[in-house]
């Protein structure tokens, strides 16, 4: 009966470490999708700013 005991919170522990463990990877790839969309917009503005700068530029 001890036995059959520790095999049952073992498994649960177990199962417990998979769901944790795919909880973690989903959560990282959103991280990097998040990521690579802020390093875009960023890019994006950075590069309106600076063709505002050289259109000012070439206007003087």
């Amino acid at each position: 009966m001890k036995e059959i005991l520790i095999i049952i919170i073992l498994f649960i522990i177990v199962i417990y470490l998979v769901v944790f463990g795919i909880y973690l990877l989903y959560t990282n790839k959103k991280r990097n999708e998040d990521y690579k969309r802020m390093k875009k917009e960023s890019d994006e503005q950075f590069n309106r700013a600076k063709n505002k700068i050289l259109d000012r530029d070439l206007k003087k």
